[in-house]
């Protein structure tokens, strides 16, 4: 998904790219209730800059994240629910998670800096 922004007759307009991997401990409580994750990987942006008649763009190189978060099945609300969904939609399971990410910078010094904080966030997620 595209993040643009506009300020008067500037645009910029970013482009994240991902590719990483996630360890879920699912095996952590008995039936799974809890599920603690760590994920890391590599990212790109792609971006372009337009200001009235002059424009830039480009993209990062290659850059590390990583996250970590816990995740609660929300399957048990609703076992029978649960069970129509996975035999009609095949939908294993669903939870709530929070988490905190965090984007290294690239190592190049022309670059953008796209590197952040401990960023945190909480979401719904569905496991097919």
């Amino acid at each position: 998904d595209a993040d643009e922004t506009t300020f008067g007759e500037s645009t910029l307009t970013l482009y994240p790219i991902r590719l990483g991997a996630v360890y879920a401990m699912d095996t952590f409580s008995e039936k799974g209730w809890f599920v603690p994750y760590v994920a890391g990987g590599a990212y790109i942006v792609m971006f372009k800059e337009e200001l009235e008649s002059v424009s830039d763009n480009g993209n990062t190189q290659v850059a590390p994240y990583f996250r970590g978060g816990v995740a609660m099945t929300l399957d048990w609300i609703d076992p029978i629910g649960a069970r129509r969904a996975y035999l009609d939609s095949g939908i294993q399971r669903s939870y709530i998670f929070a988490e905190v990410q965090k984007q290294e910078a690239s190592s190049a010094e022309s670059d953008p800096d796209f590197s952040n904080d401990l960023d945190f966030g909480a979401g719904l997620r569905v496991e097919f």
